[in-house]
Parts: C-alpha cells; sequence; structure tokens
C-alpha cells in the first residue's frame, strides 16, 4: 500500500545528538533503505530514507529522539525522516554499508539544479541502483558465507 505523510503522523524534526545519531546510523546501515526513485511515469525523483520492521518500541525511539513519522503497513512498522537533509547530514559520519548512498542523497538533495536533465536523473538513478545493489551483494555474500 502507498504511504503518504497524512497516514504516518508525523512528529516535528527534532536536532539529533551525536549519541543518538551513531544508534540510528547503525539501525539504518543494518535494517534501512536508502535510495533516488523514479515515480509518476519516470517524470520525477524521490530520495527516500525508511527503516521498516515489527518491532513498535523502535519505531516509538525514533520518533522520540529524531521526530520525523511511523506508521503500520500490515505487520511492519515503517519510518521516515521528515524533513530528509539534516537527519541525513547528522548520521553521515556514523554509516559504514549506506554511507555512499547517504552521500549521494546529500548531493542530490543539495544541488543548485532543481529541474535537472534526464541525464542528470538517470545519473541519479543509476549511481542510487548500484550502491544499493552493492549493498545487497555484501549482505547476501556475509549471510552465504563468503
Amino acid at each position: 500500500s502507498v504511504i503518504t505523510l497524512e497516514k504516518m503522523h508525523p512528529q516535528k524534526a527534532r536536532a539529533v545528538s551525536d549519541t543518538v545519531a551513531a544508534y540510528v546510523a547503525g539501525a539504518l546501515d543494518a535494517d534501512g533503505s536508502v535510495g533516488i526513485y523514479r515515480f509518476k511515469g519516470n517524470k520525477y525523483l524521490s530520495a527516500r530514507v525508511y527503516m521498516a520492521g515489527q518491532v513498535l518500541v523502535l519505531m516509538e525511539f525514533l520518533v522520540a529522539n529524531c521526530g520525523c513519522a511511523y506508521c503500520k503497513s500490515g505487520r511492519v512498522y515503517m519510518w521516515r525522516p521528515v524533513p530528509m537533509l539534516p537527519f541525513l547530514v547528522a548520521i553521515e559520519p556514523h554509516l559504514i554499508t549506506k554511507k555512499e548512498n547517504v552521500q549521494l542523497l546529500i548531493q542530490w538533495l543539495t544541488r543548485e539544479d532543481r529541474s535537472p536533465s534526464e541525464v542528470v536523473r538517470k545519473y541519479y538513478i543509476e549511481e542510487s541502483q548500484r550502491l544499493n545493489s552493492r549493498v545487497r551483494g555484501e549482505f547476501d555474500a556475509a549471510q552465504s558465507g563468503e
């Protein structure tokens, strides 16, 4: 199902302490999703960061310490930072597996060209897919004992 902010009941974003940023970076490295995706018939790009899980206490921790929003979709809770940029800047130094993914999102969100050409959009989509494939490949290799 489609998740909108109206369904997510967002809370006001909060400044994130270095300790919380490190903890959340570890959780995002382990169970989060970071990427740039196309939507509306490939016309627009959307930067997305979210974590999903079945543990409500983690979602409550994220809202209490970072603000932002979470919702329940079936048996899974989903959380995403709103606004995204200050959150990404706070956690980026602490990331390991998704550091480059977050750096790409920061680059996308801070670019001056608010209406990028198709060539620029294609670069960001392909780079995001490449980085996500690399992370998935490392995870799969670790699971198989390689």
